[in-house]
């Protein structure tokens, strides 16, 4: 992992200083990889693995307090953290169906309601947000 996360951070960090030499893209949410940042976000980074993966606590109660910490506006924490929580499920979901332990029938009805859910949710979102806005 360690591996992954200095390519990871070089990548960034040259996608930064490009940003910077032009002058475009940047914005004041944007974490700026150096100094007490950098180490705050590997630190915490490694803490919210170790929690997430011993303790089978979510990550995300590690990583949304840091980044808001950072100055990365709520909206965009709570959206990365469950981009990551994304991932994560993927991964389990595949270790399961190796293992041969995925209730398939049970999985595919849980993302049926799910789904279903998620739409009758943000279609409800959108239209409180449109008497809002009247």
């Amino acid at each position: 992992m360690s591996i992954f996360s200095y390519v990871g951070l070089k990548i960034n960090m040259r996608e930064q200083a490009l940003k910077l030499k032009l002058n475009r893209g940047l914005i004041p949410s944007d974490i700026r990889y150096s100094g007490r940042q950098l180490r705050l976000l590997l630190i915490f980074a490694f803490l919210g693995g170790w929690v997430g993966g011993a303790l089978g606590l979510g990550g995300g109660s590690i990583f949304n307090p840091l980044m808001i910490s950072l100055g990365v506006p709520p909206s965009v924490s709570t959206s990365t953290s469950s981009y990551m929580i994304m991932y994560s499920a993927a991964a389990s979901t595949v270790i399961y169906l190796i293992y041969g332990t995925l209730n398939v029938p049970f999985s595919i009805w849980l993302s049926f309601w799910c789904s279903l859910g998620i739409i009758v949710g943000i279609s409800m979102i959108n239209i409180i947000i449109k008497q809002y806005k009247r």
